[in-house]
């Protein structure tokens, strides 16, 4: 991986830590599970839905090995 891609996936890894660590996955299972928005808008805020949309339309422009950077730290 590039230092760009490495540096994504620890800024994802970041994320996920701050917002989905087990113990509050665990309270949103126990609650009926559902959505987190916090975690929906941080994901949003860091550009995760746009990663692959090209940037001529709006997105990043990143490609699938950026993506897959982000998937495995989402597990």
């Amino acid at each position: 991986l590039s230092a760009d891609q490495e540096a994504l996936g620890a800024a994802a890894r970041d994320l996920l830590d701050g917002y989905a660590a087990p113990a509050q996955v665990r309270v949103l299972a126990d609650a009926g599970g559902g959505l987190d928005g916090a975690l929906w808008g941080a994901m949003v805020d860091q550009g995760w839905s746009a990663l692959t949309v090209p940037e001529a339309r709006g997105g990043i422009g990143f490609g699938l090995v950026d993506a897959a950077v982000v998937a495995g730290a989402v597990g």
